[in-house]
């Protein structure tokens, strides 16, 4: 799954952190810790289930503006 962080505000994102909770890891990403104003960068997620069923997690970007953090759900089914 590809995430998309994009600008629209004056000032762009500062301080940008990005954590995966559950069963997703950080496959890349173009983000640096920074991302400057009216732009994007992107955050690919790879689903490394550990059990058979339905899994969830999130996406959780951290930055100096707000709201933060952002949390972005996640799900998929272990088979």
């Amino acid at each position: 799954q590809v995430v998309t962080v994009s600008t629209s505000t004056k000032v762009g994102i500062e301080n940008l952190s990005i954590k995966l909770v559950g069963e997703f890891t950080l496959a890349g990403t173009t983000c640096a810790s920074s991302v400057p104003r009216f732009s994007s960068c992107t955050i690919s997620v790879a689903f490394k289930p550990q059990a058979k069923g339905a899994r969830t997690g999130a996406v959780l970007l951290n930055h100096d503006g707000t709201p933060a953090p952002v949390s972005i759900a996640l799900s998929g089914v272990g088979l």
